[in-house]
């Protein structure tokens, strides 16, 4: 996805969240690897990427791996809410 454009990054994602992988072990990866979204310029490649590991954290288990992931997604959440009213 590095070599994406913005758009083709909010494709890609939009795709991955409508659907979600039947191994558990395809979720944690696919998770690990959209996070470094979440500190993209761009806020609809942020939010493309938030729903992506929204929708697949009903399948991760450990409580430890869920908490870990939402200290990961709660800034850039935070500094989304200090832009743009439509965002």
């Amino acid at each position: 996805m590095p070599e994406c454009s913005e758009w083709g990054r909010v494709y890609i994602l939009d795709f991955l969240a409508e659907n979600v992988p039947s191994q558990f072990k395809d979720i944690d990866e696919t998770i690990n690897r959209v996070i470094p979204n979440l500190a993209h310029s761009n806020c609809a490649v942020v939010l493309s990427a938030t729903k992506v590991i929204l929708k697949y954290m009903d399948f991760v288990q450990g409580l430890d791996k869920i908490r870990s992931i939402c200290r990961k997604i709660a800034p850039p959440l935070i500094s989304l809410m200090g832009g743009d009213p439509e965002i």
